[in-house]
């Protein structure tokens, strides 16, 4: 198992390499990553939402053909426990092997649900542009892996990505 936001970008290397990998699309609000970004990054708002729709959209690109789900980060945090219980019952379906479900400790070890510094945010996604929205529905619902689904990144975020952060 490997994690990395960046693993977006890198992908297309590693698919070299590891034979038959399963992807997990962890996603996360919007608006929640770009106040982080902006809190600890010093990174602008906008600067930060075009950043998430580039890894978003890299993720959802290079991992096409592949065997992937769409994981949602807040449903991760609300209740960890079901969350593994469920991975465990996909994986397990998909034929992945040598899995098992952590104990209430092990996973208390590893997940902070108070990490969510984005829990009770308004469901207010109207910072968002158009295509920001487009990509983050098509998460929640699923839509995004379907093999026709297409996320170009509009000039405006390509715009965002290149001006100064600091």
């Amino acid at each position: 198992m490997m994690k990395d936001p960046r693993m977006c970008l890198t992908l297309p290397v590693w698919r070299k390499v590891i034979k038959n990998p399963f992807v997990i699309v962890a996603y996360r609000n919007p608006i929640g990553v770009a106040k982080s970004l902006v809190k600890r990054n010093q990174f602008n708002f906008d600067f930060s939402l075009a950043l998430w729709e580039k890894y978003m959209s890299a993720a959802l690109e290079t991992s096409k053909g592949l065997d992937r789900i769409c994981v949602s980060y807040e449903d991760v945090l609300q209740d960890p426990m079901k969350w593994c219980t469920l991975m465990f019952k996909t994986l397990s379906e998909r034929g992945i092997k040598g899995l098992r479900i952590p104990t209430a400790d092990e996973l208390a070890q590893f997940v902070d649900p108070n990490l969510n510094h984005s829990r009770g945010m308004t469901q207010d996604h109207s910072p968002l542009s158009p295509s920001q929205s487009k990509l983050y529905q098509s998460l929640v619902d699923g839509t995004a892996l379907h093999p026709d689904a297409a996320f170009p990144l509009p000039s405006s975020c390509l715009q965002s990505l290149h001006e100064p952060q600091r």
